[in-house]
């Protein structure tokens, strides 16, 4: 009884120090490698980043990163594909923005009291062969501006040039 007792002091003690406890018989690796793997869900694909100072003795493999999946479609069979780290409180908006930035692609707005309205991206302009932009979360049409809709982790946004499907 006594025995058990310490023990589970034992293993709460080192739970709450943050340290680990192996069994003697256990194989335990004694270094800390000097990358770690990281592993993209969206596309299965595993690459390796260098430890940082804060992880050392602490390392963590295979830490997958958390993603939001964008499309812009700019119809005539052009899409553009991007897989993006999520971050909290993150907007369409946001997405956009920042994808569009990154790949240098051109993106105009107006803002108005009810929040952001895009009205081109690249060389699609709003209204130009009565085609206008809209965005649709997890294949879902989304009846809110792209600043006022926050995403998910996992979340799929598309970005449609063309006839609304309204």
């Amino acid at each position: 009884m006594f025995k058990k007792i310490f023990l589970q002091l034992l293993i709460i003690l080192v739970l709450l120090s943050g340290c680990s406890i192996a069994e003697e018989n256990l194989d335990v690796k004694e270094s800390v490698p000097e990358t770690a793997k990281v592993v993209d869900v969206q596309n299965n694909e595993v690459s390796k980043i260098e430890e940082s100072n804060s992880l050392k003795g602490n390392w963590i493999p295979e830490i997958p990163i958390e993603k939001v999946f964008l499309a812009i479609n700019f119809g005539e069979d052009k899409i553009e594909n991007f897989n993006i780290e999520f971050q909290s409180e993150m907007t369409v908006f946001d997405l956009l923005k920042n994808s569009t930035e990154q790949q240098d692609i051109l993106l105009e707005i107006d803002t108005y009291s009810v929040g952001i309205f895009v009205t081109k991206i690249g060389n699609k302009k709003n209204g130009q062969d009565n085609k206008y932009w809209t965005y649709y979360v997890n294949d879902k049409f989304a009846n809110v501006s792209a600043d006022k809709f926050k995403l998910k982790v996992g979340d799929r946004v598309e970005w449609m040039f063309g006839k609304s499907k309204f």
